[in-house]
């Protein structure tokens, strides 16, 4: 039986043969998912720290990766998050917009349609909350996000151009200063900080 699934996986294995990524190829993925966020925030203004809460988002990547080897790509990654409000959606409004750079590390596997990858990067994050009321109110941060995650990828056809690919990251959060305003023009300042993890599905383009 040992002997029949080491057959299988080498027949598997010897159909995708080849190299999928290599020096100066260029990959632009885009794609859509949920993201999942544990956050606390913090009143600045006021001393006062809640405790830990939990919210999701529709969120949407695009990557575009230069292939330096053949285990190695550089990348510059935007993240756009819009936050599910639930019952109040129709009075509130988030999103988040994610900007940074990755290194990607492609497992040298020499396959022709499959490509394992793990990235690590450094980026810029904005976060935006806005209240549509007699009061109104919004809230803005700007901060920072590391991240890695994994991008497995699937090409359509051998030494093709187009294909399919998952992916799922776990990011970490910290806006050390926001500012909340309302229609009074009443100011107080918060922070923000904790993980999210986002996974889901998308198409890539080799150039």
């Amino acid at each position: 039986m040992k002997i029949l699934f080491i057959a299988l996986v080498l027949t598997f294995v010897t159909s995708l043969s080849a190299q999928v990524i290599d020096r100066n190829d260029i990959i632009i993925h885009a794609g859509g998912g949920i993201a999942v966020f544990k956050y606390q925030f913090k009143d600045i203004t006021n001393n006062i720290t809640n405790p830990r809460d939990t919210s999701g988002s529709w969120c949407f990547p695009v990557q575009v990766e230069y292939g330096i080897n053949k285990w190695l790509g550089g990348s510059v990654n935007f993240t756009y998050n819009n936050f599910i409000e639930g019952d109040s959606a129709a009075n509130e409004k988030a999103r988040g917009i994610d900007f940074g750079i990755a290194a990607n590390f492609h497992i040298p596997w020499s396959l022709k349609k499959f490509d394992m990858s793990a990235n690590i990067g450094y980026g810029y994050s904005n976060f935006k909350y806005e209240v549509n009321d007699a009061n109104g109110g919004v809230a803005k941060a700007g901060g920072t996000v590391l991240f890695f995650g994994l991008n497995p990828r699937l090409y359509f056809k051998a030494d093709g151009h187009l294909g399919i690919s998952a992916w799922y990251r776990y990011s970490k959060y910290s806006y050390p200063k926001g500012m909340i305003t309302d229609n009074s023009n009443n100011k107080s300042e918060f922070s923000i900080d904790g993980p999210g993890q986002s996974f889901g599905l998308g198409l890539f383009y080799r150039l």
